[in-house]
């Protein structure tokens, strides 16, 4: 039998940390548990699922559906798609069979790219290998939560493109509802004999079609939709990802004198050894304190000001029953106190 190779490239940069990610497992587990009901699905569908922040890694390795488990997903540095094409180019020569003058190969690949930001990386070289060698070979589909990708970029790597509204839960239930009868329908094509598409057809509410003719957005090395920071605890020295949203703020009901602030999403526990495994050293960028608005609380020993900064730069929770803090970071004890003057805090690639 034909297999149906199904690739996954899911973004877990930081930008993704707290109810997004949490929502690509949940949608993931439904997929599978749904596609195992399927007896077209079982019969030909394999699935790999690769992750990148800075780095790519392969999250859950390729392997056929009934043996198949939706795996946890580890947060990175950076949204580093350069290497996510690479890799996923790696593991397509690796896992799909070609055809020859005397068998036939596995069914084209279906390839689903998931991301929530601007690309941070030099991807260019990556994309140029991509179009020349694989783009024609697979069906590949992207989907963004927002409209925050250059369009330009999006054709230049899918042949079409979903858009989710936003990051809640109603948009990822319509988005993984649309994948799993994509793939569902694309297994009964296989089984028939028929090459599999995953065109975008009727999609619900929260989705829409990307046009890809529309006019090129400028591309950045940071996601500038969101400020993400990297703190420590001073108890543990466990290490936390503190996320803020960029919204507007509008000044004494005039809807001319407005400024860009960031909104605080929350702050989320990071298993640090696998975070610095995913991420790569890269130029650093600063968002000033001032648009920062929201101080969170920690989330391993419950401080509620998890936003101390210390003269080593480092981010981290401070006590406020005690006089003297210690830096999470360096270790530093001094005494702290709040300020009202402006300062730059460095933030992550998101």
């Amino acid at each position: 039998m034909r297999k149906l190779p199904i690739f996954f490239l899911i973004d877990l940069s930081e930008s993704m940390v707290g109810e997004p990610i949490e929502l690509v497992r949940k949608g993931m587990e439904s997929l599978i548990r749904s596609l195992k009901k399927n007896p077209y699905a079982l019969e030909t569908v394999w699935i790999e699922i690769i992750g990148f922040a800075g780095k790519a890694r392969t999250i859950e390795p390729f392997e056929e559906l009934a043996l198949f488990y939706p795996p946890e997903f580890p947060i990175g540095g950076g949204t580093s798609i350069g290497s996510g094409l690479e890799f996923l180019m790696k593991e397509i020569d690796a896992n799909v069979k070609c055809s020859t003058a005397e068998t036939k190969g596995d069914w084209k690949p279906l390839v689903f790219i998931f991301t929530d930001g601007q690309p941070t990386d030099d991807f260019q070289a990556a994309v140029s290998r991509w179009q020349s060698g694989y783009k024609r070979k697979c069906q590949t589909l992207l989907a963004t939560i927002g409209n925050v990708i250059s369009h330009d970029f999006i054709s230049s790597i899918a042949d079409d493109a979903i858009q989710l509204e936003n990051d809640k839960e109603e948009c990822f239930d319509s988005y993984f509802k649309w994948l799993t009868d994509s793939i569902a329908s694309s297994s009964v094509q296989a089984s028939e004999g028929i090459e599999p598409t995953a065109k975008v057809g009727e999609l619900e509410c929260g989705l829409s079609k990307i046009d890809l003719t529309k006019q090129e957005r400028v591309p950045a090395s940071v996601d500038d939709n969101y400020s993400v920071i990297l703190g420590a605890c001073q108890k543990t020295q466990e290490k936390y990802l503190i996320k803020y949203k960029k919204g507007v703020e509008i000044f004494d009901g005039d809807f001319n004198n407005f400024d860009k602030v960031y909104r605080l999403e929350g702050a989320y526990r990071l298993d640090y050894k696998k975070y610095k495994d995913l991420s790569v050293q890269a130029e650093t960028s600063s968002v000033d304190a001032k648009y920062l608005q929201g101080i969170p609380t920690c989330p391993y020993c419950g401080s509620k000001h998890a936003f101390a900064v210390c003269m080593c730069g480092g981010v981290f929770c401070v006590d406020l029953d005690t006089d003297m803090q210690t830096c999470g970071w360096c270790g530093t004890t001094a005494r702290y106190e709040a300020t009202c003057e402006d300062f730059n805090i460095e933030r992550r690639q998101g």
